[in-house]
């Protein structure tokens, strides 16, 4: 049991070294000098870093959000994001030791490490982790507009969405459901709704949306 904690020690401390000497190699590429204690400020995440991942993930969730309260934007896009974000968040603090991660640090090995992380830590479907991905993959090619990067670290990696089977519900079963008379009133509002999606094609979130305002007669 000793040894197990040991070696997950050792493990942890390597890793933070091979951290530590990546900031290094990139300071020395990219200012032309270093310091010790900009390593470690760097490291820590001291100070306004204006090339991290996070922060600009932020950033961009900031500015979401005021075209969702101006009704320009979807809220459920928008709780996507924030989802990823949380997700993103916990990976960088789990597995680099750190609060935020510069995107001249990133490389293919991270994006193929969280792909892992969302598809075994979290048990995420091939479909929910394309999802996912997106936000991340449509950063990095942000941040090689603003000059942040040069190259994408992440050309290597493809992922695609997988046709899924999703089933369909008969003719003959919708007439049946119509001719059906629920026990209870709200059950008959839910089939209602049910019925009128089927005939509309709209989703449960857009039902959901609709007000008088959107109903027309036409005669």
């Amino acid at each position: 049991m000793k040894f197990g904690r040991v070696g997950a020690k050792s493990a942890q401390a390597w890793s933070i070294r091979g951290r530590i000497d990546k900031i290094y190699e990139d300071m020395l590429k990219h200012d032309g000098f270093v310091t010790a204690q900009k390593v470690k400020l760097f490291f820590l995440g001291v100070g306004v870093m204006d090339d991290t991942i996070l922060k600009v993930f932020n950033d961009q969730n900031e500015h979401f959000k005021i075209l969702v309260e101006k009704e320009e934007r979807s809220q459920r896009t928008y709780y996507k994001y924030s989802k990823v974000y949380n997700h993103l968040s916990t990976f960088i603090k789990e597995r680099y030791h750190s609060y935020d991660i510069t995107f001249r640090e990133l490389t293919g090995d991270f994006i193929r490490e969280f792909d892992f992380y969302l598809r075994y830590h979290l048990q995420c479907s091939h479909n929910t982790v394309w999802v996912y991905m997106m936000p991340v993959l449509s950063l990095v090619k942000l941040a090689m507009k603003k000059g942040l990067i040069r190259d994408n670290p992440f050309q290597d990696y493809e992922i695609s969405m997988e046709e899924t089977d999703r089933g369909y519900i008969l003719k003959e079963d919708v007439e049946k459901l119509m001719m059906c008379v629920p026990p209870h009133p709200r059950y008959g509002l839910v089939k209602d709704l049910f019925i009128f999606s089927c005939f509309t094609g709209l989703a449960y979130v857009d039902i959901k949306k609709l007000t008088k305002s959107n109903i027309q007669f036409f005669f």
